[in-house]
């Protein structure tokens, strides 16, 4: 019988299975963000990925990308990243990034 734990998981048409975020850093220069999405698709239709990058709450990016054969791959820029600094030198801005998949 079943021993470990399982799960099941319902969706009507698409669902995202994997989120890859690369960072591009370059001294000096904005933060280049490739947000690599992988999705599994039951049914035909177009779909699109958004990406929403912000800080504190507020946004300060957002692309999409057409969803083709289950992927896509979004940039987004970071002009004047706030960079992440160790406990007692500074702060620690947290980015949230929303990652998702629409049928426009």
């Amino acid at each position: 019988g079943i021993w470990r734990d399982i799960e099941l998981v319902a969706f009507s048409h698409v669902r995202l299975t994997d989120v890859e975020v690369r960072q591009h850093h370059q001294a000096s220069q904005p933060v280049t963000l490739t947000v690599h999405a992988h999705a599994e698709q039951i049914s035909p239709g177009d779909f699109t990925v958004n990406a929403q990058l912000a800080l504190d709450g507020a946004p300060i990016g957002e692309s999409s990308a057409a969803l083709v054969d289950g992927q896509a791959t979004i940039q987004l820029t970071v002009e004047n990243p706030q960079l992440w600094w160790p406990n007692g030198m500074g702060e620690q801005p947290l980015y949230g990034l929303t990652v998702q998949v629409v049928n426009p």
